[in-house]
């Protein structure tokens, strides 16, 4: 299977409020969201067609934890020209360095 941004994407994508799930025979990713966004749970799929498929062609799609995401941004930061790497480093040893 040749990966796509798009799996990429809902890999990284890190919110307990939905998920993502990837059918194996077409390779579409559908999103799955939680009753916490709206009243009931929703999906982009009927669920007759999750139903017949969720056994065999349904596959969730981890996510990665805020630990493992800041680990990543930090490995980047050394591949990184020292002004741009210290820049990224002082950031990300702030308190809150992902506060708008």
């Amino acid at each position: 299977m040749k990966v796509t941004q798009e799996l990429i994407d809902a890999f990284l994508m890190n919110d307990d409020k939905f998920s993502f799930v990837l059918n194996r025979v077409t390779g579409e990713i559908h999103l799955e969201a939680s009753e916490f966004m709206s009243d009931e749970s929703e999906s982009d799929w009927n669920d007759e067609e999750m139903d017949a498929e969720r056994d065999e062609n349904l596959i969730v799609i981890p996510q990665i934890s805020s630990p493992e995401a800041f680990e990543i941004m930090v490995s980047f930061t050394k591949v990184q020209e020292p002004i741009v790497r210290d820049k990224l480093l002082e950031i990300l040893n702030e308190r809150k360095p992902f506060r708008n």
